[in-house]
């Protein structure tokens, strides 16, 4: 986004400008962008976006909606991560959040808490029964550290 005043354009950014760039930090934090890096990757100070969510309702609304959409994008890419066999810390780091913000969400949301416990109870089964083909391929001995 080129900030016209920085163009040698009016002191004052146009309506259309402050739209556009509204726009685009919506867009970014819908990506999974943090509100504030959005704010900065879109050419504007992260107190001029808290200004704009203050300020205007309408938009304040869109960015609600656009961190729903955030949220609810990186607990499917967890969900899909565990499904493929991850832990939920390999699934939190390909989703770009930490393990307690994942956290956070399962104390908040009951059926994305319920999805997650099915896949790690599925994992620890699987895991058991792998120790237990071990075991049994080796004669049950102990392996010598």
């Amino acid at each position: 986004m080129t900030d016209p005043r920085k163009a040698g354009h009016s002191a004052r950014a146009t309506p259309e400008w402050r739209a556009s760039v509204r726009q685009a930090i919506i867009q970014e934090v819908k990506g999974g962008c943090s509100e504030e890096e959005a704010a900065r990757r879109s050419g504007v100070h992260p107190q001029t976006h808290w200004r704009w969510l203050q300020k205007d309702s309408a938009y304040k609304l869109r960015m609600k909606a656009a961190r729903a959409e955030s949220i609810r994008r990186i607990k499917a890419t967890v969900l899909a991560s565990m499904r493929d066999g991850l832990t939920l810390g390999q699934s939190c780091g390909i989703a770009g959040r930490k393990p307690d913000t994942v956290l956070v969400w399962r104390r908040q949301g009951g059926a994305f808490d319920a999805k997650l416990r099915r896949l790690i109870q599925k994992q620890h089964k699987m895991r058991a029964r792998a120790r237990r083909a071990a075991a049994k391929k080796d004669g049950g001995r102990k392996k010598k550290t």
